[in-house]
């Protein structure tokens, strides 16, 4: 699984290349622009991980990042007859994002979830960009919800509307029990 491009070419295979955490800041803030100038189009990406970032490094210039594979993009206003508008009428897909950096509304089989669902991408991204390697791992939804609940505490209604009870959500969805690990360090040496 390669992890980043960097001008177009394959930096690893299991481990991204570890970025120098100087140039985490700079390449986080370009994330968060794209998705930005995205948003206030009305376009929700819906896949953003690290496969979907690509860097340019320019000397001189520090690194330009651009956000590629538009392939589950949705639009939530309008932007042009080309892209499908997500309305009342038509539910959104949840099976739209990589398990590792999906938020929870999508992992637990929310469909009335919004561009936000982008923000939780970034955040993970800027988390590999950090630590070298993905926060929240799994092979399915629920190891990566169990994961998301070991870092950041209890996942309940009251601190996440898409936990609330609902017909059609998935047998799995049974919360961890007991003490919340939301003040642990995720990333280790890292000012807050």
């Amino acid at each position: 699984r390669s992890w980043l491009r960097r001008r177009g070419q394959d930096l690893g295979s299991n481990q991204c290349a570890r970025f120098d955490l100087d140039m985490v800041p700079r390449c986080a803030a370009d994330i968060c622009e794209g998705v930005a100038h995205m948003h206030r189009l009305g376009l929700m990406h819906r896949d953003l991980k690290p496969d979907n970032v690509i860097v340019f490094l320019s000397s001189g210039c520090g690194p330009t990042l651009k956000i590629a594979d538009f392939g589950s993009a949705r639009a939530y206003k309008h932007i042009c007859d080309a892209l499908p508008l997500a309305d009342d009428n038509s539910s959104l897909s949840t099976d739209v994002c990589t398990y590792w950096y999906a938020a929870v509304e999508l992992l637990l089989g929310d469909h009335e979830y919004s561009e936000k669902v982008d923000i939780w991408s970034i955040g993970c991204i800027i988390g590999e960009l950090m630590t070298g390697s993905p926060l929240l791992r799994g092979e399915e939804p629920k190891h990566v919800v169990r994961a998301m609940q070991q870092q950041l505490g209890l996942i309940e209604e009251s601190n996440c509307p898409s936990a609330r009870p609902a017909q059609g959500r998935p047998d799995w969805v049974e919360f961890i029990k007991g003490q919340s690990f939301a003040n642990q360090a995720i990333v280790p040496g890292v000012p807050e």
